[in-house]
């Protein structure tokens, strides 16, 4: 039982200090958990390697070289050596002397204790009341596992949500960790934002989810079915409240595009069937030879996303479906990204 009591423990706590769910970190974790008990050929892993807890039984006692810094910062040699030999994961080279001494600190709780500062014979014991402390496979061990399995699956939610210090920056309402957040995520996923705000126009309530269609300095543009919008005091959103939230994977890409004096439509006509499923914005400007065709409305309380100023058509994270139709049999020159996302967002 203890021996399973170790492994939740070690991957609960290496898992957490790392901010891991990696399963090559939590196996060295779980791995480096049993070591300390090599010493005895009664324990799990001392049956496996027979001949080793042999050999350590005969010349020390149980729970002391074993179990002590010095086995630690002997792991954390041989750790560093497979780092720099082979260049592995450094979380994964970490997990090795950590669970390990995880797992000795541990049974500090135990009523024998262990020899932490071995080979001085001093037996590391905490808690003062010997009927407190923990008795191997008695009722207070089963409160340790669950409570260890409890903070494994924490540990998964949380880092699925973008960690530990990402949960505590959202709860705090930091912009910083929601911007890592989404930074971290949108390459990959798609990032939505629950909001607690107004509407600055008429200061109406804003409060929903939108989808976050990209960062700008501590701000987002947000997307949801009504419209488009920018949170911030000088924008459209004035958002007391953001927390992000990971969905789906997605794929997102930039595509620039240049025009010289040529017709603007068949290219975009060709991205946006190449697309069929995805929400393509386009972002830049173009000089245009016939501005008066264009008719440009913008959309009270919304992000201006297209703007045009005399022969010049400005675009601003403008859905390609508003404005592919407003082009037809234009010429002109410019430089404008596309950016899109693959499958586009259900609002």
């Amino acid at each position: 039982m203890l021996a399973l009591t170790h492994c939740a423990i070690s991957a609960a706590v290496v898992g957490f200090t790392l901010s891991s769910i990696d399963p090559a970190v939590l196996a060295v974790a779980v791995a480096a958990s049993q070591i300390p008990d090599i010493d005895t050929s009664n324990s799990s892993i001392g049956q496996i390697f027979w001949p080793i807890s042999c050999w350590i039984e005969k010349r020390y006692p149980h729970r002391s070289v074993t179990h002590s810094f010095v086995f630690t910062a002997a792991l954390s040699v041989i750790s560093i050596a497979l780092w720099w030999k082979y260049q592995i994961d450094m979380k994964v080279a970490i997990a090795l002397p950590f669970g390990h001494l995880v797992a000795c600190f541990s049974d500090t709780f135990t009523k024998a204790g262990v020899q932490l500062f071995w080979p001085s014979p001093l037996m590391c014991v905490c808690g003062l009341n010997p009927k407190r402390r923990l008795a191997t496979g008695g009722p207070g061990e089963y409160w340790v596992l669950a409570g260890a399995v409890a903070a494994i699956m924490l540990n998964v939610a949380l880092h699925n949500s973008g960690g530990l210090s990402q949960f505590t920056a959202e709860s705090l309402g930091l912009r910083s960790g929601i911007v890592e957040t989404y930074q971290k995520n949108a390459a990959t996923n798609k990032v939505w934002a629950n909001v607690e705000g107004t509407f600055i126009a008429d200061s109406s309530d804003a409060s929903g989810k939108y989808f976050i269609v990209s960062q700008v300095g501590n701000e987002f543009v947000l997307l949801n079915r009504s419209g488009i919008y920018q949170t911030g005091a000088t924008h459209q959103i004035d958002a007391r409240k953001l927390t992000t939230e990971v969905g789906i994977s997605a794929q997102q890409q930039v595509l620039p595009l240049t025009f010289v004096e040529e017709e603007i439509l068949p290219k975009l006509v060709s991205i946006a069937q190449s697309h069929p499923k995805a929400l393509i914005l386009i972002n830049g400007s173009l000089t245009i030879d016939s501005p008066e065709e264009v008719s440009i409305a913008p959309k009270p309380g919304q992000l201006e996303v297209a703007k045009l100023s005399a022969n010049q058509l400005v675009f601003n994270y403008c859905p390609l479906s508003q404005i592919i139709g407003k082009l037809s049999f234009q010429f002109g020159s410019g430089n404008v990204q596309l950016k899109i996302i693959t499958p586009a967002p259900k609002l």
